[in-house]
Formats: structure tokens, sequence, C-alpha cells
């Protein structure tokens, strides 16, 4: 095996664990979109997404959130981010 490829299998369990903590910390942290748009969810009680406003979790958000505009949506008047954006809209 190659350095390179002992560095990636190396790296590799961080990454996924990063990923994971990342996933528990956003869990129920907005609202399930299949929910809103259909009143179902396929996922039921296994969703990753809220299905009620009792579900919904506070996120923490860093101390500049939202505090500067929105360039693409200033320039463009959409946002591929949408509510998800960390900018003013």
């Amino acid at each position: 095996m190659s350095d390179t490829n002992s560095e990636q299998s190396e790296k590799s369990p961080t990454i996924e664990a990063e990923k994971e903590q990342k996933k528990a910390t956003l869990y129920k942290t907005e609202m399930c979109r299949n929910w809103e748009e259909r009143g179902s969810c396929r996922y039921g009680t296994k969703c990753q997404f809220a299905h009620s406003e009792n579900e919904l979790r506070k996120v923490q958000h860093h101390p500049k959130y939202k505090t500067e505009i929105c360039k693409t949506f200033w320039q463009n008047g959409t946002c591929p981010y949408g509510k998800r954006c960390c900018f003013i809209h």
C-alpha cells in the first residue's frame, strides 16, 4: 500500500465521524418538506426532520449568522439556498 492510500484510510474515519456529528447536531432542526407539502412522510418516526413545531429543535448559529446581505439574492433576486442561506435576503 502506498503512503497516499494509507493516509486516506487514516483520514476517512475522522471525516465520517465529523459527518455523523454534524448530522446529530442538525437532527430535527428543520421542518420536513414532505410533511409540509404533502402532510405525510415515508420515513415516519425515523425521519431526520421535524414533523411538528414540538419536534423542532433550536440550532446554534455562528455569531455572524444573517448579519450580511446575500450577494446572490441581491444580484439575481433568488438564492439557491433559500431559507437555509446564512445571509440576509
